[in-house]
């Protein structure tokens, strides 16, 4: 946000017009069945883990937003 809003304050300093930024136009999200998940790492919908790896609330957390293959990368760069 800093750069962008120091060459807002740029163009006004000389005079000239301030373009307006567009939003990415993006498609709709795909719907996850059952025993899917939308990963949030790999953006793919992929298997999704059996159960939550955890009893708290990280383990929820892991268990809605991240796929099998993610996970099992994620212990495998830990155990390193």
């Amino acid at each position: 946000m800093l750069p962008r809003n120091e060459m807002i304050e740029m163009l006004k300093s000389q005079g000239a017009a301030i373009p307006e930024v567009k939003a990415a136009a993006a498609g709709p999200a795909p719907q996850a069945g059952e025993g899917q998940v939308l990963c949030r790492r790999c953006g793919k919908l992929a298997p999704k883990l059996p159960g939550p790896p955890m009893r708290n609330d990280f383990g929820r957390l892991v268990f809605e937003n991240t796929c099998t293959a993610c996970w099992r990368e994620a212990i495998g760069m830990g155990t390193k």
